[in-house]
């Protein structure tokens, strides 16, 4: 029996070696940028409910200030869960 040489060895071609890559679907979603007309959107509904807030405090004074800031609370909360879910 022949032994193998380390010198014989060398004389073999090696293997190819293939590099290690990302897998194809293993690539990063892109990151979702705000457009300026989303800004805008969700600015002026804030803006709207703070001057709601301000107009029916002065026009309905015999109303508790809480019970108003739930009600608009309430319709801003609304109003954000539909805005986020525009946004998926």
């Amino acid at each position: 029996m022949a032994k193998n040489h380390p010198t014989d060895q060398s004389q073999q071609a090696p293997a190819e070696v293939k590099p290690q890559g990302k897998p194809a679907g293993a690539e990063p979603a892109p990151e979702a940028q705000a457009s300026r007309a989303q800004i805008l959107t969700f600015a002026l509904a804030l803006a709207l409910v703070l001057i709601i807030a301000r107009a029916l405090d002065a026009l309905l004074p015999g109303i508790p200030e809480s019970l108003i800031e739930r009600w608009l609370m309430l319709g801003f909360g609304v109003f954000l869960a539909a805005f986020l879910a525009w946004l998926k």
